[in-house]
């Protein structure tokens, strides 16, 4: 899966997605720093997010009507089978044989055959598994209402992991082939042969299994949700 048209295309990072809040914070396995995503959507559309069929899981997200933050996810597991719908107003779980929901508003959890989902300080989702990537999803509440998904342990996904983030954690470096020196601001990132311009500063994070406080320092990318190449 790539974003064929952003050879041509560097994109500034909006300064009005939600007060500053990113969509997305991506640790990536070959990086130490994090990198904040944000998509120039179109509202209301689900967006293909991740999709890795060897390693089964998909995840789209859909934005509110202004086009501005994220207010749903989907999120579906092959092994074991579950199939996640995540709103500002709740989560659903559902597979074959059980239905379950989460409210934001209590701390809760529910496992299946080693796939771990849990909601903490009525703001935080988390799924984990031994042999999956991390997803954490924030309720953030600021005077709007939106949720922030962040995912580490990229490393579990297969090589051929694809949509707008997933292919993030495929084939990902700098260039030239090395870190950024801590004075640069903007580098160029080469996302599986794809050139994206990249800048590094300050920007807001809902999710303290990151680090405490409000902001963290990200190197920060803004693709355009009409660009051709993001499905499997």
């Amino acid at each position: 899966t790539k974003v064929k048209s952003v050879r041509t295309t560097t994109l500034p990072v909006p300064t009005h997605v939600g007060d500053d809040y990113p969509h997305f914070i991506l640790q990536l396995p070959s990086q130490n720093d994090l990198f904040c995503i944000d998509i120039n959507g179109k509202p209301q559309t689900f967006l293909n997010l991740v999709s890795d069929p060897d390693t089964g899981i998909w995840v789209t997200g859909r934005m509110n009507k202004q086009a501005i933050n994220f207010v749903s996810f989907e999120i579906a597991y092959k092994n074991p089978e579950m199939n996640l719908s995540v709103a500002t107003n709740g989560i659903k779980l559902l597979n074959r044989t059980v239905s379950y929901y989460l409210p934001w508003s209590k701390t809760d959890s529910f496992s299946l055959e080693g796939l771990k989902i849990s909601v903490e300080d009525k703001n935080h989702l988390t799924i984990t598994d031994d042999d999956k990537a991390t997803i954490v999803i924030s309720f953030v509440k600021t005077h709007r209402r939106f949720l922030q998904l962040s995912i580490t342990d990229g490393h579990h996904f297969s090589a051929g992991v694809g949509g707008f983030i997933g292919q993030f954690f495929s084939d990902t470096h700098f260039e030239p082939d090395q870190y950024p020196d801590p004075s640069v601001h903007e580098a160029v990132l080469n996302v599986q042969g794809q050139k994206l311009t990249v800048t590094r500063g300050l920007r807001g994070n809902y999710n303290q299994a990151f680090i405490s406080g409000a902001q963290i320092s990200c190197w920060s990318v803004s693709l355009q949700e009409n660009l051709r190449g993001t499905e499997k």
